[in-house]
């Protein structure tokens, strides 16, 4: 996926029980992406994993182009990992993405079962 896409969580803000992602995401293909789906793992500081959840982008993103942007997301969202969430909030944290698949404007995609 690292020779399609480039993708990572520039910064955090964290709010009552959420936590707001800059992701920036950058199309290292010829194709327009239409969407992604990636994996979340959220990590304090010691390197222990306090978070982990999926997303799913519907961000159109141009042939090599660069793009970044504000992801809200509540912790209610982490599943079993919100209580660790909530308890981690205002401590430094380091978020990782994990893209799983990609999607094309023209119908094709790249992950999963490749």
């Amino acid at each position: 996926m690292a020779r399609l896409i480039s993708a990572g969580v520039l910064q955090t803000h964290e709010a009552n029980r959420s936590i707001s992602l800059l992701i920036q995401l950058q199309n290292k293909t010829a194709k327009p992406i239409a969407s992604i789906d990636s994996g979340l793992f959220v990590y304090n500081m010691s390197g222990h994993r306090i978070g982990m959840t999926e997303i799913h982008l519907s961000k159109r993103i141009a042939s090599r182009e660069r793009t970044a942007f504000w992801y809200p997301l509540r912790y209610v969202r982490f599943g079993e990992d919100a209580g660790t969430m909530v308890l981690s909030s205002g401590k430094p944290k380091h978020v990782l993405m994990d893209v799983t698949e990609v999607k094309y404007a023209d119908g094709s995609d790249a992950g999963y079962d490749d």
